[in-house]
């Protein structure tokens, strides 16, 4: 967004006298959000501003209180908090239009594909298979009967491969159903997991739809029953789906406007996509990164390893991966 645009969007949403500060990079202010984030209620001086990126994303970042995401976001945030309906201003900063202006769309979508997601009636595509209640597999997994109510999950006994499959229904924000994401309940079958329906992962975030306005953060992890047992600790969570954050699912936790806390695996692989992933979010979004030695004074039997991901994590352990998370 130019400079101009910028103090014409802050002026539609703060008021016609708002004071600015140019610099060489971002156009300062005062928090538009400090009567609900700063302790004061009031920011005194121009502690935030709105970076000038003629061609890409600019960011709204408030050093005081830590607010920072897209314009879009601080919007949606505006609205939340007043109860203001911005709708059309959104879509017009979310399409480019804003005051005739020429805004830059977000980032990430320039890399996704144009051709929407097909959505599909969910209680038909629910009812193709069995509930999973009471199944032998979640149980060894330690998954009660309540999270699979609330997680929907399914059974197909026997795919085209013949191989029996828990299935994780993927949702979007508004409960739409996306397809379904299935682990074979044996562990030598190949390919463990498999998807159904056309499902595209890298635009979507396994949970999302669970995520509520009274959240404060959202974890994000790999794998489907890192997931289920996070909700079962009643964590806000998202499963990636893979040991990484795609450009769609950078969108998606930008819109979400929440601050994010890694918690892929303790492996090489989980290291190397925290690294990769908290450099694309932190540019949109307060990026915290979880410390499994945090867990070291947790073991308590001699010899024992500390956990390799976070399904087979105690409710202990997670919570102080959580209490114990560093910014990055």
């Amino acid at each position: 967004m130019d400079r101009e645009s910028i103090k014409e969007l802050v002026r539609e949403v703060a008021g016609p006298n708002v004071a600015f500060v140019d610099h060489s990079e971002w156009v300062g202010f005062n928090c538009i959000l400090a009567p609900w984030t700063h302790a004061k209620g009031s920011d005194s001086s121009p502690s935030c501003g709105i970076s000038v990126k003629d061609d890409d994303v600019s960011i709204y970042h408030c050093w005081s209180c830590g607010s920072k995401g897209t314009v879009a976001w601080l919007l949606r945030q505006i609205e939340r908090y007043t109860g203001d309906n911005l709708a059309s201003l959104i879509r017009e900063v979310d399409r480019g239009e804003f005051l005739g202006g020429s805004l830059p769309e977000w980032g990430a979508r320039s890399t996704r594909s144009t051709v929407a997601m097909k959505i599909l009636d969910t209680d038909t595509f629910l009812g193709i298979y069995e509930d999973a209640k009471g199944h032998r597999y979640l149980k060894s997994r330690g998954i009660s009967d309540s999270i699979v109510d609330k997680l929907q999950l399914r059974v197909d006994p026997q795919d085209s491969a013949g191989i029996e499959r828990i299935l994780f229904p993927v949702f979007g924000r508004q409960n739409q159903l996306y397809g379904f994401t299935g682990r074979a309940t044996d562990n030598s079958s190949e390919p463990r997991v498999r998807d159904y329906h056309g499902l595209r992962k890298k635009d979507v975030l396994l949970g999302i739809h669970l995520i509520t306005p009274e959240d404060t953060g959202v974890v994000v992890v790999e794998g489907l029953f890192d997931y289920a047992k996070l909700v079962q600790y009643d964590v806000p969570v998202v499963a990636s789906l893979h040991a990484g954050i795609t450009a769609g699912q950078k969108a998606l936790l930008a819109d979400l406007g929440l601050p994010v806390t890694l918690m892929f695996d303790n492996d090489a692989a989980g290291r190397m996509a925290t690294a990769t992933a908290a450099k694309a979010i932190g540019k949109l979004l307060p990026v915290h990164d979880v410390n499994y030695n945090s867990l070291r004074k947790k073991v308590t039997v001699r010899g024992s390893s500390l956990p390799k991901d976070p399904c087979v994590c105690t409710q202990e352990q997670i919570y102080t991966l959580l209490e114990t998370a560093v910014i990055l």
